[in-house]
C-alpha cells in the first residue's frame, strides 16, 4: 500500500500538493476532489469503487498492509485465499490455490474489513470508555489553588496519592488520596513526574536548567541525581528502563548502567512519552502527531489528524494499549492500532488548557491536570 495517502497521487506527479479526499483500491492511490471526479467519469476507471480517505484510514493495519501486485507474475492481485490468508493474482489462483476451498474477491475483503470482529471490538471499546468516563468525575481539592501555575506533569502513586510538577514555582506537589495537600519539594525547572522503580519514589525531569533527571524518596524527602542532562521533557520508567524526551531525541537509560541510549531522532520535538514495555508512544506538538515505535526506534504507526489534534501533550496507556492523549482543551482516546479514535473529554466537560494526564491501570482511574488551578480525577468503568 502507498504511504502518502494524504496527498493526491496525480497532482503529486505534476509537482502540485493537494490533499486527497478519496482512495482508489484499484490504483492504490488517493485523489483530490478534482481528480476523483475525473477518475469516476473516465471510461477506463468509472467502474472503480472509490472510498473516502477517512474510511480508508480507518481500515485495520492488517488490511492496509496487503500488497496489490504479484511480484512473481507481475500481475495485479484480484483474489484472496482464505485458506492461506494470502492475496493472489489469476495465475497464482490456478497454479498454487487451485485446490483451496475459499478463494474470494480481494475487494470484498477490503470492503468488509470495517465489519470485522476486531474492528467492531475496538469501536465498542472506544464507545464504552466515552459513555462511562463522565459518570465518575471528581475534582482534586488540594490541587485547586491559584498558586499551582504552569503544571506540566502528573502521576498517581501506588498508595493513591498524586504528584504534580509546577514548572514556574520549581516544585513537586504531593496530594493525598482524599484530595487534600500533603507536602511539596522544591526542584528547579520540574517538568514531568513518573513512578519510580520502587515504592515511595518518583522520578522527575527538569527543563530549562542543568538538573536533568532526579529521583525523590517520598518517605525521607531526599533528592538523588540520576542523569545530568540539560533540558528533559516527558519521562516514564518501566522494568528498570527509564525513557525520556530530550530536544529532538528519544532516549533510554538502564538503571544498572550509566550509558544513555538514543532510541530515535525524531523529526519534531517529542514532548511526552509512555511505554508498555514492547513499544514506546510519544507526542509531538510541532508535528501535531502521536507516534508508536519499538525500542529500536522503528515506527509502528503515527496518528495525525489536525481536525482532532493540533497540540498533543500528555500521554498515557491503558492495560489493553488504548492511548490517552491531551490535545488543546480535550482528551483523545486512540485505538492500539492508531487508526481509530474518540474524543473523551472537551471544553464543555470543564477542561481548560489541560497539560498532562496519567492512567492508573490498577484502579482504572484517569488523572487530568490542567496547566493551572484544577486537576480532575475520573473513574473509568471497564467491563
Amino acid at each position: 500500500m502507498a504511504t502518502s495517502e494524504n496527498v493526491c497521487g496525480i497532482c503529486e506527479l505534476r509537482h502540485v500538493t493537494k490533499p486527497s479526499v478519496a482512495w482508489c483500491p484499484e490504483f492504490d492511490e488517493g485523489y483530490c476532489s478534482g481528480c476523483v471526479e475525473h477518475h469516476n467519469l473516465v471510461k477506463a476507471t468509472r467502474q472503480h469503487k472509490t472510498m473516502t480517505i477517512s474510511d480508508y484510514q480507518m481500515l485495520p493495519p492488517d488490511v492496509l498492509q496487503i500488497p496489490r501486485s504479484c511480484t512473481k507474475h507481475d500481475e495485479k492481485f484480484l483474489l484472496f485465499c482464505k485458506d492461506h490468508e494470502l492475496p493472489c493474482c489469476g495465475k497464482c489462483a490456478m497454479e498454487i490455490h487451485k485446490g483451496c476451498n475459499e478463494v474470494v474477491n480481494l475487494d470484498d475483503i477490503i470492503k468488509n474489513a470495517k465489519t470485522s470482529t476486531s474492528f467492531q471490538e475496538i469501536e465498542e471499546t472506544l464507545t464504552e470508555v466515552v459513555d462511562n468516563i463522565k459518570q465518575y468525575e471528581s475534582s482534586v481539592a488540594g490541587y485547586d489553588t491559584n498558586e499551582n501555575k504552569n503544571v506540566r506533569g502528573c502521576c498517581i502513586l501506588p498508595d493513591g496519592r498524586m504528584a504534580f510538577t509546577c514548572f514556574d514555582r520549581g516544585i513537586v506537589i504531593f496530594i493525598k488520596a482524599d484530595g487534600s495537600k500533603d507536602f511539596e519539594i522544591p526542584l528547579q525547572g520540574a517538568f514531568d513526574v513518573a513512578n519510580g522503580t520502587t515504592d515511595n519514589t518518583v522520578i522527575v525531569s527538569s527543563y530549562g536548567s542543568s538538573r536533568g533527571i532526579d529521583k525523590i524518596d517520598i518517605k525521607d524527602r531526599k533528592i538523588q541525581k540520576l542523569i545530568h542532562h540539560f533540558g528533559c521533557f516527558g519521562l516514564e520508567e518501566l522494568n528498570g528502563r527509564l525513557i525520556f524526551c530530550s530536544e529532538l531525541r528519544l532516549k533510554m537509560k538502564y538503571f544498572q548502567s550509566s550509558t544513555i541510549i538514543t532510541i530515535s531522532i525524531a523529526p519534531n520535538v517529542s514532548k511526552y512519552v509512555a511505554t508498555n514495555g514492547k513499544n514506546i508512544y510519544y507526542t509531538s506538538p510541532l508535528g501535531k502527531s502521536v507516534t508508536c515505535c519499538d525500542f529500536q526506534g522503528v515506527v509502528q504507526w503515527t496518528f495525525k489528524d489536525e481536525n482532532v489534534m493540533k497540540n498533543p501533550l500528555g500521554i498515557s496507556l491503558a492495560n489493553d494499549n488504548f492511548v490517552f492523549v491531551i490535545s488543546d482543551d480535550s482528551v483523545i482516546l486512540i485505538s492500539p492500532c492508531g487508526k481509530q479514535h474518540r474524543t473523551l473529554l472537551c471544553l464543555s466537560d470543564g477542561l481548560y488548557d489541560p497539560q498532562a494526564l496519567y492512567y492508573d491501570k490498577t484502579r482504572d482511574m484517569l488523572l487530568v491536570a490542567q496547566k493551572k488551578e484544577k486537576a480532575f480525577l475520573y473513574k473509568i468503568d471497564r467491563k
